[in-house]
This record gives structure tokens, C-alpha cells and sequence, in this order.
């Protein structure tokens, strides 16, 4: 299969910059500040995409929600008919429920600490470890034809050092383990992102790249919406729901995709691939 350039890096800046931004002025404005600022963005982003040039494969006198049911059903076909399309969006959408919950997990571990506002330190030390991982694995790309396997192994390096994370941790721990999990992070959303754009096929590359997407800011806000509701628990166990949730994923993506031995196979795309 002919492989298409990534844009992996398009996506990453807001990938990792969004939840940075977010923890710094939730620790110096307020969580109220974050979150209405935070839907502006949504808002605005929105508001964008309405600008967005589509492809026009249908007549100009067709409804406009017709046609754009038709075209996302062409891009929802793509996305489920492709093995390993279909195993990475599940896989991650299930991680990024954790990654929801992130922000969470470090208000309450700063706020154990004596400080609200270190919550922002916390979640900046996961953004650079994610921008520093991106950083190193474009410069050694170890496993480039294989985004699947990788997408696997760095979902669970996500979640391995949130293991150790809680109030007893100490804020330094803390932050080198927020740091060390987004090492990971940085380079499981290229992987992400290498797998959407080799598998999704040329007339619904555009679709399936909105629905995944769509399928993880979901799973985002799931994840946080839950940890709301268990913060009487504590950070050290929501951490550990979190560290659960990436391994889980990853195990989910091995299972899916038929063991490490496909995984480790070739890339290119078989009959077994589109089913």
C-alpha cells in the first residue's frame, strides 16, 4: 500500500498545547476561568470548520443535512470496514478516557499537596513529556511501518507511571511521573494519526480522520465526567483508574488487531484487513 505523508504534526501542537493551556489557567484564574475559555475554544473551533471546503459529490440542489449524512456514513463505512482502522480507534477512544481524567487526578494530587494551583505544574509536566517524546521519536522514528505496535506499546507506557501516582507520591514523584507518562503520549498520537492516514481510504480520508477524532474528544469528556464524580476518592485512586483505562486500551488493541503476532506482520493491506 502506498503510504500517504503523515500529518501527525498538524494535530500535535493542539494535542498537547490544549491540555497544558488549560492546567496553567486553571491554576492561575480558577477551574471556572479553564473551563469557559476551554468551550470557547470548542466554540470557535466549531464555528471554523463550518468554513471548511467539502468535497462536492452530490447535486447542488440536495439538502445540506442530506449530504452530509451521505458523506459521514462513507466515512463511518471506512472506518469499521478496516481491521486496524477499526482496532486503533477503539483502542485509543477507550485510553482517552483516562486522558480525560488527567486534569482531574492532578487537581487532587496538588490540592493534597496544600496548592490548587499546582494542578497546572502537574498537567504541564504531561505536556512537555509529550512534546519531548514527539520530539525524540522524530528524530529516531523506531517502528515507523508499524503504527499499530506502537500505538499499543505507548498506550501502555501511558499508563504505567500513573501507576505510582498518588498523594503520598510526593510533588516532585508526581511530576516526573506526569512527565514520563506524556514521554509516551507524544509519540502514541503520531502513531495514532499514521494509522488513520495510511488505512482510511482517498474518498473518505477527510470523514474517517472527523469521526475519530469525534469518537476521542468523546471519550475525553467521559473520562472527565466521570472522575467528577469519584473525586471523593482521591487522586492516587482516579491515577490508578487512569493507568487501568491505558492498559486496558492496550490490551483491547492487541486483542482486536489478532495478537502481537499479526501486529508485528506486514502493514500492507490484505483481504483479512477489510472485514
Amino acid at each position: 500500500m502506498q503510504h500517504r505523508p503523515s500529518r501527525a504534526g498538524e494535530d500535535r501542537n493542539s494535542q498537547i498545547g490544549g491540555p497544558a493551556l488549560t492546567g496553567v489557567l486553571g491554576g492561575l484564574a480558577g477551574a471556572r476561568v479553564a473551563t469557559v475559555v476551554l468551550g470557547l475554544c470548542a466554540v470557535v473551533a466549531g464555528v471554523l470548520v463550518l468554513g471548511l471546503p467539502i468535497r462536492d459529490r452530490h447535486r447542488d440542489d440536495e439538502p445540506l443535512l442530506v449530504a452530509i449524512r451521505l458523506v459521514m456514513s462513507s466515512g463511518a463505512s471506512a472506518l469499521w470496514s478496516d481491521r486496524k482502522l477499526r482496532a486503533v480507534t477503539l483502542a485509543t477512544t477507550l485510553g482517552e478516557t483516562g486522558i480525560g481524567a488527567l486534569p482531574v487526578v492532578a487537581a487532587l494530587v496538588a490540592q493534597s499537596h496544600g496548592s490548587a494551583s499546582l494542578a497546572g505544574l502537574l498537567v504541564s509536566a504531561f505536556a512537555v513529556g509529550a512534546l519531548l517524546g514527539s520530539l525524540v521519536y522524530g528524530r529516531y522514528p523506531v517502528g515507523d511501518a508499524l503504527p499499530e505496535l506502537r500505538v499499543v506499546v505507548f498506550l501502555a507506557g501511558v499508563g504505567l507511571p500513573l501507576v505510582l501516582v498518588g498523594p503520598s507520591s510526593g510533588l516532585v514523584a508526581g511530576i516526573v511521573l506526569f512527565g514520563v507518562s506524556g514521554l509516551s503520549y507524544g509519540p502514541l498520537l503520531i502513531a495514532l494519526l499514521t494509522n488513520r492516514e495510511r488505512r482510511s481510504p482517498e474518498e473518505a480520508h477527510v470523514q474517517v480522520f472527523a469521526l475519530a477524532a469525534g469518537l476521542r474528544l468523546s471519550g475525553a469528556a467521559v473520562g472527565a465526567a466521570v472522575a467528577g464524580w469519584f473525586t471523593a476518592y482521591g487522586g492516587g485512586w482516579i491515577a490508578a483508574a487512569v493507568a487501568a483505562s491505558q492498559i486496558l486500551a492496550s490490551a483491547l488493541g492487541v486483542l482486536l488487531l489478532g495478537g502481537f503476532r499479526r501486529l508485528v506482520g506486514t502493514d500492507s493491506v490484505s483481504s483479512s484487513d477489510r472485514s
